[in-house]
This record gives structure tokens, sequence and C-alpha cells, in this order.
């Protein structure tokens, strides 16, 4: 943050086994300073942050949800909170079929639109027993859904967004892995989208059987 705060997010594990999501603020000193969690009777995991020019930081990852005739799926959890740690909003992303399972993994602040975006992975696009792909959801700076695409090196492929990052041109870059083009392993998988989803490029890099992912761009 700009008075030099960090803010860490991820879970904790409950007495009973259940992972929460949870953040911690900490100074420049590493001393802690508050932390926050979510308290209810589900599961739940916060995998990336990202905060915007006034210190007001979101959060996304994952909420494990109860669905009827389907059991248990994960689902996309966003949450936006002051600079002070006071809860802004906080939303559930539920899929348009039960069977569709979701995680999210990394958000970014869009600076020329003030918008944010989500990757991570679902299986919206493949079926209920289909590989997991690449997604990626806009939201607006009150998190409500602007648009969702899915990203795969070939059609019907598996592919993993673990980090986006914004682009001055109000589009976005990705940065994961596939086994697409090495079955056994996994390559690295990028790609840029324009602040409309349409995809600009992507490409896979590796070594045939030699085990690559990126996490980080």
């Amino acid at each position: 943050l700009s008075n030099g705060r960090n803010v860490v997010a991820g879970f904790y594990r409950a007495p009973n086994g259940y992972e929460k999501a949870s953040w911690s603020m900490i100074d420049t000193s590493c001393t802690h300073i508050m932390s926050r969690q979510i308290v209810d009777s589900l599961q739940h995991q916060f995998r990336g942050v990202t905060k915007n020019p006034v210190d007001a930081f979101t959060l996304t990852g994952y909420i494990n949800n109860f669905i009827p005739g389907t059991g248990y799926r994960n689902q996309i959890l966003a949450a936006q909170y002051s600079p002070a740690g006071a809860l802004v909003w906080a939303y559930k992303y539920i899929p348009p079929f039960p069977w569709i399972e979701e995680r999210a993994y990394s958000i970014t602040y869009q600076p020329s639109d003030g918008s944010y975006a989500i990757t991570g992975i679902t299986n919206r696009f493949t079926g209920p027993t289909g590989p997991m792909q690449v997604f990626i959801m806009k939201i607006s700076a009150a998190g409500i859904p602007i648009w969702y695409r899915g990203y795969s090196p070939m059609p019907g492929a598996p592919s993993q967004g673990r980090k986006i990052i914004a682009m001055p041109d109000g589009g976005f870059v990705v940065s994961g892995f596939s086994n697409a083009f090495d079955p056994a392993f996994n390559d690295y998988f990028v790609l840029r989208v324009t602040g409309a989803g349409l995809l600009t490029w992507m490409n896979t890099y590796g070594i045939p059987e030699f085990k690559e992912e990126s996490y980080s761009i």
C-alpha cells in the first residue's frame, strides 16, 4: 500500500480441518497490524491480491459451495476491503451450470478503466468430465462481471492460468501452463488479450518430456 504496509493473502486451517480464506496486513518491519477471515461453514482460499490507486485492495480465490444433487464444487470468490480493513464488497460467482468447477488464482487492477481481471481454471467450456482450461473474467470496480472467456492452445486441450497482469492498452497477459503439446508433462502457456477479452496472441514454450510450469509474469 502507499503507506508501506503490505497485505498477505491466503488461508488458515480451522480446528475442524477446514481451510478458511484470510488475509493479514503487516508494516515495513513485518509487524502484524490486523487480520481478517471469512467465518462460515464452507471451505475457501484467497490466492491473489491487488490494489487500486486509493489503496482499496481486492482479493480473489475460490469457495467450496454445496450444489444440491451434484455435491461440492469450487466457485470463484472475490472480495474488496478498504485501506483500513473494512469489507467493501464480496461475491461468489455462480456459474450457469451446477457441474462447473472453477478456481481463481490471480487478480489484477486495470488502471485504464478502473476494472479488475481474474484468471484461473474452469471446466465451463469442456463439460463435467472435460479438462480444466484458462479463464479470464473481467469485473467492474464494484465487482460486477463484465465478460468471461476461456482460452487454450487448441480446442478441448487442458490449460491453467496462474498469473494475470494488466497492460497499458487496457488488455491483459496471462501465464500458466498446458500439456496440449506434451501430454505427459507441461509447457509454459502465455496469452495476451484485448480489453474486451479478444485473443491477440498465445504461445506455448517448452522442451518435449520436460515439465515446465509458469506461476508468475
